[in-house]
């Protein structure tokens, strides 16, 4: 059925999917990274973290195979380096390697309060569109999955959300906790929707 796959003018159940995860990820990330820092120092643990996405990330190389760029060796220096570099690249950046490289990229503010996390995922969220509204966005659609090698700019919001969403839990009693992370829920549905579909309300 429609409602189930993938779509480009409304937000399927399908399309739900992907965010979740990052949603997960960041909420493991926060308290994981959060113990490990007390149990075993800092320094241990962003040596740690930044040893364990790099695997993640050659993992999602293996799982997802430098495709077959040319036939022959005249083909491949035909294309030259950047050419061969630009047809595997975005092959190579579905959901593993997003994973690993936008867990890297929020690693800077995994400790900090709510306020700079949120300023981070906002950030990212504008140099997307800005970088998407530039050149971005007709390079990544040939070819590109998941937002394609800058993807992790906006999965950097789901994956913020699921770090505060981890505060609520660890810091709330419980009956405040299904408030907050219910409403809460409700907003940033509402924002989703409107930024999303906000533009079909007018002419």
């Amino acid at each position: 059925p429609v409602l189930l796959t993938h779509q480009n003018n409304f937000c399927s159940y399908a399309d739900t999917i992907m965010p979740q995860f990052f949603f997960a990820v960041g909420f493991a990330f926060r308290l994981t990274f959060g113990r490990r820092a007390q149990a075993e120092g800092l320094r241990q643990a962003y040596g740690h973290v930044v040893r364990r996405l790099l695997g993640l990330a050659l993992v999602a190389l293996v799982i997802y195979e430098a495709p077959t760029v040319a036939d022959n060796w005249d083909e491949l220096v035909a294309l030259g380096p950047l050419g061969a570099l630009q047809l595997g690249v975005k092959s190579w950046f579905q959901t593993l390697m997003h994973i690993a490289v936008t867990s890297l990229w929020i690693l800077p503010v995994i400790r900090r309060g709510p306020a700079v996390r949120i300023l981070f995922a906002l950030g990212s969220a504008a140099l997307f569109a800005a970088l998407s509204h530039w050149f971005y966005f007709e390079w990544v659609q040939q070819g590109g999955i998941d937002g394609g090698v800058l993807g992790f700019l906006a999965w950097t919001t789901p994956t913020i959300v699921g770090t505060l969403a981890c505060d609520i839990v660890v810091d709330a009693d419980s009956s405040r906790r299904v408030l907050r992370l219910f409403g809460w829920g409700i907003l940033l549905m509402l924002v989703g929707w409107l930024l999303s579909c906000g533009s079909s309300l007018y002419d």
